[in-house]
């Protein structure tokens, strides 16, 4: 059992008093006249994962006196490593011995810079809190990386943090010598620790705020995450109301997710410990028609100050991060039934103003933009071609990308890819020619992904042996059909996963369990393998997360492997005994899993929590 979600934020108050990070340093700043005691904290496993990690303290910062007088100045700093890992009773920094008090409480040993005055040695508390210099725009040290200002998502609540503490403990001297804390600033510092640092924590989680993450692409290079786990070895897991395929997202720490909830569409909110916070309720579903369909298949997207959700009903809406509806419509009633054979799927994408829908379909197809505050229809330009039986039909979704110096729009489906500008959705690139041979029943549900100018295409119904795998240019401009195909590849390929980008390859998990990396420019092959046969087949889009791939069966099973140094391990298979429709998510050295009936947090070296 997890016993630090089992007693949640009291954990976590408990943590950062007695030893908050594994890794980290403490100098002395004036802001304002005032001296602060500040922890810089690096930690690469996160702040949730801190026992048993002292193997790994092997860091030290140092910060010059010299040339510092004011909180905006970053003259000064300099980062010393140390490469040299210590045992789990002692850390060796540089030319100072560290001791551990106790496998979670120790004391390091550090330089305080005071400006003005000599260079003094110090000893930090038995306790650590996070703290933010406002202002301060010279490097941050976090995660094991150099950030080089604070301009990140979350961070005012570090900033609120560091100002209750300061009003809290007032100032501080300058230090000669070991001091150590009052009681009375420790009982003060517990006291704000408690109430804000689920906020900090918060803020270092990083976001995931659409369906193929901030890139676009399914991946991120950075992190370790859980190879091991199952139906009954997880972190946590919550119960889902309905059948839903859509994937979560993730924003500051909260997880959001499209579900039926009693008949009804509806928008869920859990904590990173998998407590629901809220749901909002739409009105009654329009549920799947596919075994593995439901009326929840869109993924939400926020840009950061509200969710965006559509469901096959025609629900669409914006939700506040409060769990309030800020506009609400409805496409169905505007725009008229799709005839989609199948289950909506085409999930909102956001542009810096707009956030985009498309329907493509047989019958009238179009791709709109939608104001973010208000829901007001911005634009809206048709998108109809011609093709064979269900060629026209469409489950793609929408990227987001720049082309030709603007921010632009590009969609795949009805045989063509189009470029669309982003304020008025004018069509300004199209390129044609992908079923020559006028195959019936090819709709488009695999989304495109793109490697620097090359858009790698997945087409034809490689479920039925009959893969199209396309490489197009995207320069130029008007109808570059004739001249940006640059390869094409017949045997391989899929239909449902989307494929990944990753490291400049292209990864594509196909239908089957097939496994293939693409060299994008060429269409050649760098490796081909395979997870184990089986019956059932692959509908999830995979992840690709710090060289791990997370492939779901739709019975639920996980594939892992690593694809490091391009080349294919199998590491696992993960029975998570229920239907896993969705894509998983990195968050935080973690994976985030929806399944069919629950929301699954997985992590490393972590016991399940039952």
């Amino acid at each position: 059992m997890d016993w630090f979600h089992k007693y949640g934020v009291i954990c976590h108050a408990v943590m950062l008093i007695l030893c908050h990070s594994c890794r980290a340093s403490s100098f002395v700043i004036p802001i304002s006249g005032l001296s602060i005691r500040i922890l810089v904290m690096d930690n690469a496993v996160g702040p949730f994962q801190f026992t048993n990690r002292l193997r790994k303290l092997r860091l030290e910062y140092s910060l010059s006196a010299s040339d510092i007088d004011r909180p905006t100045d970053s003259a000064g700093f300099t980062c010393r490593r140390t490469q040299d890992m210590g045992s789990e009773n002692s850390i060796h920094s540089s030319d100072k011995l560290t001791r551990v008090v106790s496998p979670c409480m120790y004391r390091l040993r550090c330089f305080d810079a005071v400006p003005g005055g000599e260079t003094a040695r110090a000893g930090l508390p038995n306790f650590a809190f996070p703290l933010i210099i406002p202002g301060y725009s010279g490097p941050s040290f976090f995660a094991g990386e150099v950030f080089d200002s604070l301009n990140r998502p979350g961070v005012c609540l570090r900033l609120t943090t560091h100002c209750i503490l300061t009003s809290l403990l007032g100032p501080t001297h300058r230090l000669r010598k070991s001091t150590p804390m009052p009681n009375y600033t420790l009982l003060a510092t517990s006291i704000a620790a408690f109430f804000c640092a689920p906020l900090a924590m918060a803020a270092d989680i990083p976001d995931w705020r659409s369906w193929r993450g901030p890139l676009g692409n399914g991946s991120v290079e950075q992190g370790n995450y859980p190879v091991k786990f199952d139906a009954e070895n997880y972190l946590w897991r919550s119960p889902l109301p309905g059948k839903g395929c859509s994937t979560p997202i993730l924003l500051n720490g909260l997880i959001y997710v499209t579900s039926p909830a009693d008949g009804n569409d509806a928008l869920l909110c859990y904590d990173f410990a998998g407590k629901e916070q809220w749901r909002t309720v739409f009105s009654k579903e329009n549920a799947g028609k596919h075994r593995n369909g439901s009326g929840s298949n869109a993924s939400p997207v926020t840009d950061g100050t509200a969710v965006f959700v559509f469901y096959k009903s025609g629900t669409f809406a914006a939700v506040g991060l409060d769990g309030k509806v800020r506009w609400k419509t409805d496409l169905v009633e505007r725009f008229g039934k799709d005839t989609l054979f199948w289950d909506h799927g085409t999930s909102p994408v956001l542009t810096e103003k707009h956030v985009i829908m498309a329907r493509m379909h047989q019958g009238e197809s179009w791709l709109a933009a939608f104001d973010k505050e208000t829901g007001e229809i911005a634009w809206k330009v048709a998108r109809n071609y011609a093709t064979p039986v269900e060629c026209d039909h469409g489950y793609t979704t929408p990227l987001v990308i720049q082309h030709n110096g603007q921010e632009s729009i590009l969609v795949w489906g009805a045989e063509h890819l189009t470029i669309h500008k982003a304020t008025d959705g004018q069509v300004t690139w199209t390129c044609g020619n992908f079923n020559p041979d006028a195959n019936k029943l090819w709709p488009a549900i695999a989304t495109p992904v793109i490697v620097g100018d090359m858009a790698v295409i997945a087409y034809g119904r490689n479920d039925r042996g009959t893969p199209r795998l396309h490489g197009i240019r995207l320069t130029g401009s008007g109808d570059v059909t004739k001249t940006n195909h640059v390869w094409k590849r017949e045997d391989v390929g899929t239909f449902v996963p989307t494929p990944v980008a990753y490291k400049g390859r292209v990864i594509l998990v196909r239908d089957r369990g097939e496994v293939a990396c693409i060299d994008p420019a060429t269409g050649n092959s760098v490796w081909e393998d395979a997870f184990p046969k089986h019956r059932t087949n692959y509908y999830a889009s995979p992840l690709i997360a710090g060289d791990k791939l997370y492939a779901p069966r739709e019975d639920g099973t996980i594939f892992v492997a690593s694809i490091a140094n391009d080349k294919f391990e199998l590491l696992s298979e993960n029975n998570m005994a229920e239907s896993v429709i969705g894509s998983p998510i990195p968050a935080l050295n973690r994976i985030l899993i929806r399944g069919e009936k629950h929301l699954f947090c997985i992590a490393s070296e972590t016991p399940a929590t039952k």
